[in-house]
């Protein structure tokens, strides 16, 4: 099981983290809208859905509000999180199933359990041989013609990752007002300490080895912070 830093991605206090979200400085709208769209227009019957690193689930249940599922399967290894989610479900009648543990012990899962899982601002904190291993087994998981949906920090093609770095500093501290300096200064501590971000073409690289047909980018910000990208079984 990771640790739980991990999943809390360096942030001392979680509100930090809603402050940011609620400005959709990570693009949480984006993402989300993306989801949906790609869960309406793929699937014609209800989806079997996996959601690792699943939080409080708040922009999930938005989602599932409108979309019907056959489940749906949250996994988290912070309790509290985990207690916001259930909390955000209660009021839907959505097949729901929330388990307290670390991702590592959702992939022992039979092969072609899901038709999606998604993940949200998680790949990028697993180190490159973890991120690879995890696509080998997220391709078993996934059923043929499913999809694993990443919404993830993302390098342009060939920038490293301190550049990344630098240059999401600097657009959080010139903006983001929602934050106060010492805020900036813990979201700066989370981006050098806790992300292993990567490129879209190394990405793209890792699914095909671990057994993807294909990778697409669904939504890309403008300033090329994020994206959304679909690799498909």
């Amino acid at each position: 099981m990771e640790r739980k830093t991990e999943v809390n991605a360096g942030f001392d206090r979680w509100s930090v983290f809603e402050k940011a979200r609620k400005a959709n400085r990570m693009h949480h709208a984006q993402a989300y809208q993306t989801l949906q769209h790609t869960l309406a227009e793929t699937f014609s019957m209800p989806p079997r859905i996996l959601d690792l690193g699943c939080g409080d689930a708040g922009d999930m249940a938005g989602v599932l509000r409108f979309q019907p599922v056959q489940s749906y399967t949250g996994v988290d290894n912070d309790p509290d999180v985990l207690s916001r989610a259930e909390m955000a479900f209660k009021e839907l009648s959505v097949p729901a199933r929330l388990i307290l543990g670390g991702y590592e012990d959702a992939l022992r899962s039979g092969p072609g359990s899901y038709d999606v899982i998604w993940l949200g601002l998680f790949l990028h904190h697993l180190p490159g041989a973890k991120k690879r291993e995890f696509f080998q087994e997220a391709h078993r998981l996934i059923r043929s013609g499913g999809v694993l949906l990443v919404h993830d920090p993302v390098l342009k093609q060939g920038e490293t990752r301190q550049e990344y770095i630098a240059r999401i500093e600097s657009a959080c501290r010139a903006g983001w007002p929602e934050l106060t300096a010492a805020e900036k200064d813990m979201m700066t501590r989370h981006w050098s300490l806790h992300g292993r971000q990567e490129s879209l073409s190394a990405l793209e690289s890792m699914a095909l080895a671990g057994g993807f047909g294909c990778m697409e980018v669904l939504w890309n910000d403008p300033c090329q912070f994020y994206a959304v990208m679909a690799f498909w079984n």
